[in-house]
């Protein structure tokens, strides 16, 4: 393959981050690419676009990533599933079917500044191909050597998300229109099933979000003052569109006071301490089970002993993985699988008040 024709489109572009995805997707023909900034202050890998991020404490040699890192060199593998290193959280965020992937590090002097990793290569690409990448390097330098990269620059600017929210608002009136003419009844709970997961985008892209939390806040103040019962939520999932999708549906509830978020096992338990140490106790523990660091079952087991959870918090399986919790399924009050829907979740929130708070707890757990 011939990646010189990249070059410059690549130097044009080199500050934008979304364009640089689409201009290496294109060239290389991998279904997915991470363009993982490092963060030194955070300690932490992220990625502008997809919103990956990955604390560089995990990424030791039990990973494939990890190994690259630690050896400081590219790598490429056409069967990923054979690597002794192969760490599902890590080397494969998005749970795709993987069959090869290219990994490579951006150094100066030998420190590390970045990582592009292409996942899910096209059928034929060879080792001589991924030789060839080497012409676009210096490029690649360029682009994490240039500006100081924070993790808190990756917000998604509100104009980009209210086109896209529209764009999807037309498909939703669509599936309306097809449901409102369809006559066969398994071709219609198919559109159903899809106007579902159109809600659950718009839920996540509603560009008055930022309002919809203002109003909920004084909400808040005035059911204080009533001395209404309010949950602390806490939402633990590697994938960070899944933790942005759940908040946005759970920003919606009355009863939900403040939302804490983790994106790995470890970082969970140390969320749900922090939060009982400021007498902020979490009720809700949305818990997905594939994460670096601990995985959700040994979250659950390592909690469930714990003082704070004297106060009944209800831990809710986001995984789509049955067999992850099976065995232990007994550390699992209630189940969601993802896509997240809104009602589902709704009704996950009401049977929980239902379930566990009486009317004298709710009389003492105020906002």
């Amino acid at each position: 393959m011939d990646f010189t024709q990249i070059i410059a489109p690549l130097r044009e572009n080199k500050r934008d981050a979304v364009a640089i995805h689409r201009l290496i997707k294109e060239a290389v023909g991998a279904k997915v690419v991470d363009i993982l900034f490092y963060d030194e202050k955070e300690n932490i890998f992220f990625d502008k676009v997809s919103k990956i991020t990955i604390h560089a404490s995990f990424l030791d040699e039990s990973s494939l990533l990890g190994y690259i890192l630690t050896e400081k060199r590219a790598y490429f593998t056409t069967n990923i599933l054979g690597e002794k290193r192969y760490n599902f959280a890590i080397d494969n965020p998005f749970k795709i079917e993987m069959k090869n992937q290219i990994i490579i590090p951006i150094l100066r002097n030998k420190t590390i500044k970045g990582i592009i990793r292409f996942s899910q290569l096209p059928i034929g690409f060879s080792y001589e191909d991924y030789r060839h990448l080497a012409v676009v390097l210096p490029i690649f330098e360029e682009i994490f050597f240039d500006t100081i990269h924070s993790i808190y620059d990756t917000v998604p600017q509100k104009v980009e998300r209210v086109k896209i929210f529209n764009i999807v608002n037309q498909m939703r009136r669509l599936f309306e229109t097809l449901l409102e003419n369809i006559t066969d009844p398994e071709v219609e709970k198919l559109i159903a099933a899809g106007e579902e997961n159109i809600e659950t985008i718009l839920t996540y892209l509603n560009p008055n979000t930022t309002n919809v939390a203002n109003i909920k806040k004084e909400l808040q103040q005035l059911n204080q003052q009533k001395n209404r019962l309010c949950l602390n939520v806490l939402i633990a999932d590697d994938v960070r569109i899944n933790v942005q999708i759940l908040n946005a549906i759970l920003s919606e509830e009355e009863s939900v006071d403040k939302i804490f978020f983790a994106y790995d096992g470890i970082e969970a338990i140390k969320v749900i301490e922090n939060a009982y140490n400021n007498n902020h106790r979490i009720g809700i523990f949305f818990l997905d089970h594939h994460m670096p660091g601990l995985t959700g079952t040994q979250i659950a087991e390592k909690l469930k002993g714990k003082h704070y959870f004297e106060d009944k918090i209800s831990i809710v399986s986001i995984t789509n993985d049955p067999e992850a919790i099976a065995k232990k399924n007994y550390l699992y009050d209630y189940h969601i699988s993802k896509p997240f829907k809104k009602e589902k979740v709704k009704e996950i929130i009401h049977k929980i008040k239902i379930d566990h708070f009486s009317v004298e707890e709710e009389k003492k757990k105020v906002c």
